[in-house]
Parts: structure tokens; sequence; C-alpha cells
């Protein structure tokens, strides 16, 4: 294994053809994707960071950003990240980058891995964003696809969600891949630090209905 895979978190790689004919690139997070993803999440609109914004991309909450931050760091670190697993999942982070023709990175997401589950695996959390002029072309429900893949690959097992209830196509969007709807809960945006409404999901990865998600399952691409 090479330095330089070592500081990837996976050697998940996959092309994604979208419905315009554009060929994207979605590989998992290294260190050197840390810049590109917050300069990508300074450029979305109020309406899409509304719908993602997770800790790690917060700088304005300091100590929390900076701790983020640096299990994102410590998490590409493949020993690490593994002994981590072992000791202390919830410090884990797993994430992708979706790169276009000009190595811009248009979407991102990730999982933080939540508990070691009494069966076998892990229950993870996670997000997703998508570049205000790549939403609507398909590119949402590629990523989500290929994402669980990634979690099953990466020995996660459940995954839980929270999906604002004002975003209406996410939603519809996890539905199609047999996320089920828990509840209705209040969340708080850690940037504003308001109220919203949003629909906790879960997916149960080792689901019968889910075994297309299983059987393309990889690592090491």
């Amino acid at each position: 294994m090479t330095r330089d895979h070592e500081r990837h978190q996976t050697g998940f790689r996959r092309n994604i053809r979208l419905r315009d004919g554009s060929l994207l690139l979605i590989r998992s997070f290294s260190l050197n994707d840390l810049f590109s993803i917050h300069r990508m999440y300074s450029s979305l609109s109020a309406e899409s960071k509304s719908s993602f914004h997770p800790i790690f991309l917060q700088p304005k909450l300091r100590l929390s950003w900076l701790l983020d931050e640096t299990l994102q760091v410590l998490s590409c670190v493949s020993f690490v990240r593994n002994l981590l697993m072992k000791i202390f999942p919830r410090a884990v982070y797993l994430s992708l980058v979706v790169l276009n023709s000009q190595q811009k990175t248009v979407a991102f997401t990730y999982y933080k891995l939540r508990k070691r589950l009494a069966g076998n695996g892990f229950e993870a959390e996670g997000g997703t964003v998508v570049k205000d002029d790549y939403q609507g072309r398909g590119l949402g429900l590629e990523l989500l696809r290929h994402r669980a893949d990634f979690a099953y690959a990466n020995g996660i097992r459940r995954l839980r969600s929270w999906v604002h209830a004002d975003n209406i196509k996410m939603v519809h969007l996890s539905q199609k891949l047999n996320y089920q709807k828990v509840g209705l809960v209040q969340r708080r945006n850690p940037q504003t630090g308001k109220l919203y409404s949003a629909w906790e999901m879960i997916l149960q990865l080792d689901c019968p209905e889910n075994t297309a998600v299983k059987k393309e399952a990889t690592i090491g691409e």
C-alpha cells in the first residue's frame, strides 16, 4: 500500500455518467480535498446550506469545528482509522468527493460512525450536498446509490440521516433507495442556531430488498 493510498479513506473510485452525458469521478476523500470542500461549501446558495451544515464546515464554531476537522484528517490515515473503528468508532469519518472533468469538487458526501451494532458492523449518520449548478441533473440519485455501496464496503450496516423537511427532492430520492421514514423531528442548525423540522430516515443495508447494494459493494477499486 502506498503512502498516497493511505491518505485516502478507502480506494473507492467510480465514474458517474449524468443524464446530459457529463462524466464525473466519485472517489474517497483525501487530505488534499480539505480546502476544496470548504471552497465548494462557501459557494453554495443559502438554500443549499440550510439543508447541509456539518460541524466540520462551520469554522465559526471554533472548538467544535477544530475537533471535527481533526477527526476528518485522522480518518484519512488508514492505521489510525482502523484503530479508532475498534476502540472509538464515533470518531471516524468516511467521506466521498465528486469531481468534474476540470478536477473541481461538485459534490460531497460523508458518514460519521455512531455506534457498533450488536450483531455485526456499524450504524452511521451522514449527509450529502451537490453544488447548485449540478443540481437537477441526476447526480443526487447516483451519489446516494454509490455512497450506500461505499458504506457497506466499510462495514456500515445501518444508515441514519436527517433530511430537511423542506428538501422534498432529497426525501424522495432517499425513499427510492429504500430509506424508511422514522418520524419528523426538530433539529438545530449549527450555523444559525435555529430549529428546523427534519425527517429522520433509516436504511438497513442487510435487508433483503437491499441486496443490489451489497452485491455492488467494493473496496479498493
